[in-house]
């Protein structure tokens, strides 16, 4: 009887290791897995740099080419008051993950952006260390903020009309802008009895009437800032802003853009030399023709901003817009 199964047995035993073999079969599992290494490794905080040198190392060199690297953005603050205070101190102390032995952020390399509140209501005063708010009683905000923005280029602005922000990186256009703002206020709380105070209360008009504002309101804000270019009285500051505020009005709302840089032109000699207020002013004057699409003419003006102004003012918006700019038009 036991001899009689082995047959069975025999044939079970092939049949299996036949349907064994239809497929290959591997397994996932390793081994070894105790003996792998379990350690992150970070990336480097070295990155590979750009292809020129950055606006703050850039030597002035005349009538060379520019050789900066330019921040596209910067980060806007938060809407609450203490997200914005939580975030400018993230950003003094934020830096890239360092890789075991590299040296922490020096403080050339933490660059804390500067905040320029301007509001309605409550109290001027500074909320974080790279932050301040002024009270302005009587200028909506908003308008307020444009013009600033106008004559101490931020390197962003927003808010609401209540409460509205600027942003700069060069201390001495945030503190310029902060005066400015300050004298506006007054300005405007004066009335119209110069052509400067005038001008600035038409001005005010107009920002308040949206993007498409009355033309004859236009026309008669830049004559009466024209005039105020002219006028002894007044001071060198107030001919300068009312030389570029003239400008930016016939070109923006009037697209006189030949008649606009007659007005930079004649702020730039209202400006000290290499002063943050001619920079402004040679600023507009180049977006003048790249609004004219004159990409020849508009390089050479960008890079005059460059040899001009890139070792007084590397972290200025100007110096880095310029070369963003020229980087982009130079493209092959």
């Amino acid at each position: 009887m036991k001899g009689s199964h082995r047959p069975l047995l025999f044939f079970a035993v092939v049949l299996l290791g036949g349907l064994a073999g239809c497929g290959d079969v591997s397994s996932n599992y390793d081994a070894s897995w105790w003996k792998k290494d379990d350690r992150v490794v970070r990336p480097s905080s070295t990155a590979k740099g750009p292809e020129l040198r950055s606006p703050e190392k850039s030597p002035r060199k005349s009538g060379s080419a520019p050789t900066g690297a330019r921040t596209e953005s910067a980060k806007a603050p938060p809407s609450s008051k203490s997200d914005s205070a939580s975030a400018a101190g993230s950003e003094r102390t934020a830096s890239p993950i360092a890789a075991a032995g590299d040296q922490p952020p020096s403080a050339e390399q933490i660059r804390p952006f500067l905040y320029l509140y301007l509001v309605s209501k409550g109290e001027s005063q500074p909320e974080a260390r790279n932050e301040t708010r002024l009270v302005v009683q009587n200028i909506p905000p908003r308008s307020c903020g444009m013009i600033v923005e106008m004559l101490y280029v931020p390197l962003g602005r927003s808010g609401s009309a209540d409460e509205t922000y600027l942003i700069y990186e060069q201390p001495e256009e945030f503190m310029r802008a902060l005066s400015l703002a300050q004298q506006l206020d007054a300005t405007a709380g004066a009335g119209g009895r110069t052509p400067w105070s005038a001008g600035v209360g038409t001005l005010i008009e107009i920002l308040g009437q949206g993007a498409v504002p009355d033309d004859a309101l236009v026309a008669r804000c830049e004559s009466t800032f024209a005039d105020a270019v002219q006028d002894s009285a007044q001071s060198g500051q107030q001919r300068w802003a009312a030389a570029v505020l003239a400008g930016k009005m016939a070109a923006d709302y009037r697209y006189d853009y030949e008649k606009a840089r007659a007005y930079f032109d004649s702020a730039i000699r209202q400006a000290k030399s290499e002063s943050i207020e001619a920079m402004t002013a040679e600023w507009w004057r180049a977006d003048t023709f790249m609004q004219e699409a004159s990409a020849r003419k508009a390089n050479e003006a960008y890079e005059d901003i460059l040899d001009g102004y890139t070792h007084v003012y590397p972290k200025s918006h100007v110096v880095e817009q310029s070369y963003a700019i020229l980087k982009k038009n130079k493209k092959p």
